[in-house]
């Protein structure tokens, strides 16, 4: 992993090894949230019944004809046989695909939207970069975003701009406004279906994911921000603040909240288009709409603090569990919303990989964990002044 050339100073050992045992309790942390998501995945599927979503899926399909799932004598297969028969008639019905792709191109324009609003944000901020500069930056982080917890890759896009050139002040300021904007966004679409649905049923819908998220919140508060990286602003004094700075521009605050609203508006429909792309006669994965708009709001509220990599797993509990008190089957819920999730997650990494691969960030991952960390890449000072020989770099340490 490079080090970017940024061992640009010496500090003491002391805060040597302190470097060390953070970047070594980061590893942990990244280890424990990518177990805690594997639970998370196990228990939905495990009450979503295993075989239904499988078969709702067409996934099970894919496990005969690769011979996972032994069906008939001619197949070969780990698993004996089917437990009941109607799994395989749901598993060969055809699919919409002319539908699916739908979904693909609402989340690239969603996407899309998000990287727009982001350049928006950081121009009011005084960010200089250009518009394909700052899209570069912010799918950099998104793709970090889904590869660690604790909204990583906020850090990772301030990374990506500071190693541009950009004031780190500016950028910590522009990626904060960028989430407390999705933040009105949940607000208000949790507001619409309200005014939309009777307040009972709303109510039922949205107290599991604010219990989830008030669960999540005792869980972390101890954990204190990182101080002397860009992870250190975040308090919501220092967002008012800068809210109040752009209100003073109403035409920018509402341009830059719109196109936000827009851009959520997109993802309140995938899972509905997709749950269509795969009903037929014998397998319904239908919901009322008014459904569906509660439970995308009530995932990105289970997954407000991601304590695993990009909210995964907690995202998907909190879509599920709003689909099951509105009376909706589990395992229809459970498979609309990893086919959903599979063109999410999917169309995240295709463009992490694009701006990665193809355009050359800046930053690394050593770079952006030190940031996170709040801790410098430097090399200890040794008796004379200078880096010992037998020191490794910092970056070393985090690889």
């Amino acid at each position: 992993m490079s080090n970017d050339g940024a061992v640009a100073q010496g500090v003491s050992e002391q805060e040597y090894e302190k470097g060390v045992r953070v970047r070594r309790n980061f590893r942990w942390i990244v280890t424990l949230a990518y177990l805690f998501a594997a639970l998370l995945f196990i228990a939905i599927l495990y009450f979503g019944e295993p075989w239904g979503v499988a078969a709702n899926t067409r996934f099970l399909d894919l496990m005969i004809r690769g011979g996972v799932v032994k069906f008939t004598d001619i197949h070969r297969g780990f698993i004996e046989g089917i437990p009941d028969f109607r799994y395989y008639i749901w598993s060969q019905e055809p699919i919409a695909w002319h539908l699916v792709l739908v979904v693909v191109l609402l989340y690239f324009a969603h996407w899309g939207l998000r990287a727009v609003q982001f350049h928006w944000t950081a121009r009011f901020f005084g960010l200089r970069g250009s518009p394909g500069q700052h899209a570069r930056a912010y799918y950099y982080g998104l793709g970090m975003n889904h590869l660690f917890p604790f909204k990583f890759g906020h850090v990772a896009t301030a990374a990506a701009l500071e190693a541009e050139g950009e004031p780190t002040g500016a950028v910590s300021t522009a990626t904060q406004i960028q989430d407390a904007f999705v933040l009105f966004e949940i607000v208000v679409f949790s507001l619409l279906g309200l005014l939309l649905t009777s307040w009972r049923l709303w109510l039922i819908e949205i107290t599991w994911p604010l219990l989830i998220l008030l669960v999540l919140y005792l869980f972390v508060r101890q954990a204190q921000p990182a101080r002397g990286g860009v992870a250190g602003l975040g308090t919501w004094s220092d967002k008012w603040a800068a809210l109040r700075a752009m209100a003073e521009e109403p035409a920018t605050l509402g341009k830059i909240a719109g196109l936000g609203l827009l851009a959520f508006a997109l993802v309140e429909v995938t899972p509905f288009v997709m749950g269509h792309a795969f009903t037929t006669d014998n397998v319904i994965l239908l919901a009322p709409f008014l459904v569906v708009q509660s439970a995308v709001v009530s995932a990105y509220i289970a997954s407000r603090i991601p304590l695993t990599p990009g909210g995964i797993g907690q995202h998907e509990l909190g879509f599920v569990i709003t689909m099951y008190v509105a009376n909706v089957g589990t395992p229809e819920a459970v498979a609309i919303i990893l086919l959903d999730g599979l063109v999410r997650y999917g169309s995240v990494f295709f463009l992490f990989a694009v701006v990665r691969l193809g355009y050359g960030v800046k930053a690394s991952l050593a770079s952006t964990v030190a940031l996170f960390t709040g801790m410098p890449r430097l090399v200890p000072v040794g008796p004379d002044g200078g880096a010992p020989a037998e020191a490794p770099a910092a970056a070393a340490v985090i690889e």
